[in-house]
């Protein structure tokens, strides 16, 4: 029989890890069954499915909590399973302040050899 992920939702973590650990249970005795050919491959799918929802249901529970302790943190200091994915690019990309770093040469020329702004009146 199907478990609804809603039914799941509204249980606590510990209660799905015990769902989870019966569904585990009910799927080895089904295999066992299937070899005497009373159980149809229906019903272990439907095992297989029950026990990928509660896991899935169990991590984004976990998932919550984690968002909630880490609150207010700055992304820095977030473990990796909560930061913004973005892609492989974007977060090697220098971050503002490095941006605007100059060097000392840099810094150097700049009071040198000022840019020179040319007004231009009609």
């Amino acid at each position: 029989m199907k478990i609804e992920a809603s039914a799941l939702r509204q249980l606590g973590i510990k209660q799905i890890e015990e769902r989870a650990a019966e569904i585990k249970a009910e799927l080895a005795a089904l295999r066992q069954k299937k070899n005497s050919g009373d159980v149809g491959a229906n019903d272990i799918k439907t095992a297989k499915k029950n026990l990928a929802r509660a896991l899935t249901v169990r991590r984004e529970k976990i998932l919550e909590e984690l968002v909630e302790a880490y609150r207010g943190t700055p992304v820095s200091k977030l473990p990796k399973e909560l930061r913004p994915k973005l892609n492989r690019s974007k977060r090697r990309a220098l971050t503002k302040t490095q941006l605007r770093r100059k060097t000392r040469r840099q810094r150097a020329r700049m009071s040198k050899f000022p840019r020179v702004i040319f007004a231009y009146n009609e």
